[in-house]
């Protein structure tokens, strides 16, 4: 008996090391709102390790107030509908940021005593959403001086000019140069080129609004 607990304590700590690494957490929702899961689930939405589960609005106010209702509502239409669910939504992270989980959960019956919980994990995405709005903005801007790009503006006029056409007014496109920039790298070097065009786009962000 004794080594059946012991290698079942090994086999949960060898889950919860998995877990950790991988930022992912198992959770139980039972027919009674009370969620149990694992420490990883726990640490995720920023409470402690809850040995006898939490009440479910305690978790979904754990959630970013624009996402709770898209959670809750979520969950319950899994528990009614018996489809699995799959969603992102965003909590507090541990330095005040926001972290974004990726929520999967399925209805699932117990065999022996046809109990009905909904099971699921809960996983932690926040360096891939950064990663995707990463080239997500690089695909408008250029990434040295973080400023609109050539595919940007001709989005930008494009649309101005369809607005023109319909109001009958006019517009103007100013263009600026750097005289003399290639003297800057000539005999200073790039690095002293880059640094002075990341100054001038400062000068430019602050002389215009941000629109």
């Amino acid at each position: 008996m004794g080594r059946v607990v012991a290698e079942l304590r090994q086999s949960r700590e060898a889950l919860a090391e998995a877990q950790l690494r991988a930022s992912i957490g198992s959770f139980e929702l039972d027919g009674h709102g009370v969620v149990h899961g694992s420490a990883e689930f726990w640490r995720l939405y920023g409470l402690g390790v809850e040995q006898g589960g939490v009440d479910l609005e305690r978790l979904i106010h754990c959630v970013h107030p624009e996402e709770r209702e898209p959670v809750r509502t979520g969950l319950a239409r899994c528990w009614a509908s018996r489809e699995p669910l799959q969603m992102d939504h965003r909590v507090r992270g541990d330095s005040g940021g926001e972290r974004f989980i990726h929520l999967r959960a399925s209805l699932r019956t117990d065999m022996l005593d046809e109990k009905e919980t909904l099971r699921g994990t809960a996983q932690d995405i926040t360096e891939r959403r950064r990663s995707e709005e990463e080239i997500r903005f690089l695909a408008f801007h250029d990434s040295l001086t973080r400023l609109g790009n050539r595919r940007l503006f001709t989005d930008r006029l494009r649309f101005a000019l369809a607005q023109l056409r319909r109001s009958s007014q006019m517009a103007a496109v100013l263009f600026l140069d750097l005289d003399h920039f290639k003297r800057i790298n000539d005999t200073l070097g790039h690095e002293a080129g880059d640094q002075f065009l990341v100054s001038v786009a400062e000068r430019l962000r602050h002389c215009v609004r941000d629109s």
